[in-house]
Formats: C-alpha cells, structure tokens, sequence
C-alpha cells in the first residue's frame, strides 16, 4: 500500500474541518482529533509534512517585491493636482490582524491517546455487532446495579412505616416473600418465618419492575 502524499493528508485534514501548522518541528492540529485512520496517514507522513509546511510558511514570510516606480514628469509638466496630491502625507491603513480563534493545540503523535483519556471515541454504526454487544454489555450492567439496590438483609427495621419494593430480594436466601408485624420491622419469610398463628403483614415481591 503507497504511503500517502503530504499533500493529500493536507486535503483531507482541511476536509475535516482541522488546521494544521508547524510549532518547534512539531505538527499542532487545531480543532477537533482526527479519526485513526487520517491520524495513521499522519504520523506516516510526518516528516514530509514538516518540510512541507516549513517551506510554504518561509514563502509567506518572504516580503513581496516593490513594484518598481514609474518615471514621473518633471515638476514643470505636472498638472496642478499631481503637485497638491504629491504635498499631502501619505497614510497607510493598516487593518488589524483578525483574531484567531480559540484552539486547543494537539500534538499529532498523542492525539491518539488524549481521545481515549476524554472519553471521545465515537459509537459503533447501529446495526453492527459492536453496537448490539454495547446494547447487551449496558443492560446487564443496569439489571446488576439494580439488583444491587433491590438486595435487603434478612431483617431490618426504619423508623417510619414502609413496605418492601417490588423485586426486593433477601441478600441471604434470595427469595421475595417478607412479614412485619408494625410495618417498620420487616423479616424474609424464609430466614426468619413468622411464628405459627401470629397476626402478621405478608408482602410479595416477586413481581418484577
């Protein structure tokens, strides 16, 4: 496979949307990372591109020629307004340099390794089996937490009266059928059964949320 011209990592670079230029032999990136692919073409043409943007940046800086003047007439042959216009000073307007806007330099060799450190990497196409693993690994991850928070001790008790949620599961037998006798005080039916006979309050939670 041809290693791609400097030019060419130049051209799509500007069609992403990225500035480049050259900053003490290294390459600076303004805007957002480069996808891998373009940074691998990067990094390969590395140090064509150095070469390449120092020798245009020094072309820039060259100070243009003077355009050379043209004879003027002697004073006598000089029509009265050229000699008024040629006694006025001479005001050069001189625009002031556009401010450039904010950037965030990137050092093209750890590009690569920030976009991983802030979390950018794009998702998976939908419809791929990336992205259908991504869905699979996210909710097994929720129905872990879940199952988590839903984990009571085999008895407990609060001072203010409550009932077990839905899907709340003993975190030493794990089953889902639980006895108070206040409504605060609450015991797994099967790690702590009511006594026979007892006037208690009985709650399911098989149901699920």
């Amino acid at each position: 496979m041809n290693a791609p011209t400097p030019r060419a990592v130049l051209d799509r670079l500007a069609a992403a949307g990225i500035s480049v230029r050259v900053e003490g032999g290294n390459i600076k990136l303004r805007g957002r990372n480069p996808p891998p692919d373009l940074l691998a073409d990067l990094r390969a043409a590395k140090p064509a591109l150095v070469e390449l943007l120092t020798t245009d940046a020094a072309e820039e800086q060259a100070p243009p020629q003077a355009a050379p003047t043209p004879p003027t007439a002697p004073a006598e042959e000089q029509h009265p307004a050229v000699a008024l216009l040629a006694k006025l000073p001479r005001r050069q307007a001189e625009a002031p340099p556009p401010a450039e806007p904010a950037e965030r330099p990137t050092d093209a060799d750890a590009a690569e390794e920030q976009a991983a450190r802030q979390g950018e990497k794009p998702l998976p196409s939908p419809g791929t089996a990336e992205r259908d693993k991504l869905g699979r690994d996210h909710a097994a991850y929720l129905n872990g937490m879940m199952a988590a928070a839903l984990k009571r001790p085999p008895s407990w008790w609060e001072a203010e009266p409550h009932r077990p949620p839905p899907g709340a599961t003993c975190s030493c037998c794990r089953w889902r059928r639980w006895w108070s006798r206040d409504g605060r005080g609450w015991c797994c039916s099967t790690c702590h059964p009511p006594v026979p006979g007892e006037t208690v309050t009985e709650v399911d939670t098989l149901a699920r949320l």
